[in-house]
């Protein structure tokens, strides 16, 4: 396929379509969380292509997802890599074509997947994490506060309505519907909670924009990046903090790879082991056995 001829008519990406879209593979209507991840890279894309003034062609598509490597860990490309490859198939254009999809299917098997490295081998300290609390703005301050105390992922976070939490003496419980729809509970203290509410000045979902809508998962992430490249000088990203809740808790409280397991939301503290702990045997185990 000529890589300069458009593969798309249209000038932008037809976003229109998520709001009735159904999978293709298993007639399920989509989540509220996929159609925001679909929505928030759709709008990325087309302003590259306004940006740039492009067409929607294989080279265009490549730089898009080259572009994107250096803003965000490689299983956050790999995500927008097949959510891009996902909103090109759903365009109308290309839903009625069989020619167009063997073409996109085609172009996508050209652009390979980053590996991913399972071990967690990054996470910040306990006093890189307050010098970004106390020096953040005062809603990014709470936001990085509630991350680190609870590990949640940024869909969890900006997903919390009023109506999940429950305020008890010893902190605030918040009710989470996580990855593979698993519930479970995580926790802050209740000074924290009442900071937020006035922060953010809370109606529906606790962390709530000045429109009264839910933060926006990619303005956050931009705020974070932000943050750390002009505080720590350092790259750091919103899953960052669930990494250092995750190593906090198992190296420096000692707590069992089940109890992380569980407040995290992993499938099983097996997952929560090969992630986060490092430790390699090596020569020195004989010493071990005298």
């Amino acid at each position: 396929m000529n890589s300069s001829k458009a593969l798309i008519t249209a000038a932008s990406l037809d976003l229109s379509m998520l709001i009735n879209t159904r999978y293709q593979d298993n007639s399920m209507i989509l989540s509220a969380a996929s159609r925001r991840n679909l929505l928030s890279l759709g709008k990325k894309f087309n302003h590259f292509l306004l940006q740039r003034r492009r067409k929607i062609t294989q080279q265009t598509i490549k730089d898009f997802l080259n572009d994107l490597k250096s803003d965000c860990a490689s299983s956050t490309w790999n995500l927008s890599r097949q959510n891009l490859k996902r909103l090109l198939k759903l365009q109308p254009h290309v839903r009625k074509n069989y020619m167009f999809r063997l073409l996109i299917d085609e172009i996508f098997r050209d652009i390979r997947p980053l590996q991913l490295d399972r071990q967690v081998k990054e996470y910040l300290s306990e006093g890189e994490i307050a010098e970004l609390v106390k020096k953040s703005s005062p809603r990014l301050s709470v936001v990085i506060r509630t991350l680190f105390l609870t590990g949640l992922r940024i869909s969890e976070l900006t997903g919390i309505r009023l109506r999940d939490i429950s305020k008890g003496q010893d902190g605030a419980a918040i009710t989470i519907l996580g990855k593979g729809n698993k519930i479970r509970t995580v926790y802050i203290p209740n000074d924290l909670l009442k900071k937020i509410r006035q922060t953010f000045n809370s109606q529906v979902y606790l962390f709530e924009n000045r429109s009264g809508n839910r933060l926006d998962n990619s303005n956050l992430w931009k705020a974070i990046r932000k943050s750390g490249r002009e505080i720590l000088n350092l790259k750091i990203w919103p899953h960052l903090f669930r990494h250092s809740t995750a190593s906090y808790l198992l190296l420096e409280k000692g707590k069992s790879a089940k109890y992380v397991s569980k407040y995290l939301g992993h499938s099983t503290p097996a997952v929560t082991l090969d992630m986060y702990v490092h430790e390699q045997p090596g020569a020195d185990v004989v010493n071990l056995f005298r």
